[in-house]
C-alpha cells in the first residue's frame, strides 16, 4: 500500500471523528458495557456492541464541550 493511499485512509471524514472522540470512547465504553450487561437481559455480545454505539454520544458531548474549548487557538 502506498503511503499517500494509507494517508487518503486515514484522513477520512469518519475515521478522523472517531480518533478525535477516541479519549471520550475510552472513559465511556467501559461503564456503558457494565451497566448494560446487568441491567439488560439479552446476548451479551449484542449488549456490549450496543452499549459500544452508546458511548458515541457522551463522548461527542465530551469532545464538544471540554476537549475543544481547552485546546489552543492556532
Amino acid at each position: 500500500m502506498k503511503a499517500s493511499a494509507f494517508r487518503a485512509m486515514l484522513s477520512w471524514g469518519p475515521l478522523v471523528a472517531v480518533g478525535q472522540r477516541s479519549y471520550g470512547l475510552y472513559l465511556w465504553h467501559w461503564p456503558a458495557i457494565v451497566l448494560l450487561v446487568v441491567a439488560v437481559d439479552a446476548d451479551p455480545a449484542a449488549v456490549r456492541a450496543g452499549a459500544a454505539l452508546l458511548s458515541f454520544s457522551p463522548a461527542a458531548g465530551l469532545h464538544r464541550w471540554f476537549a475543544e474549548p481547552a485546546r489552543p487557538s492556532p
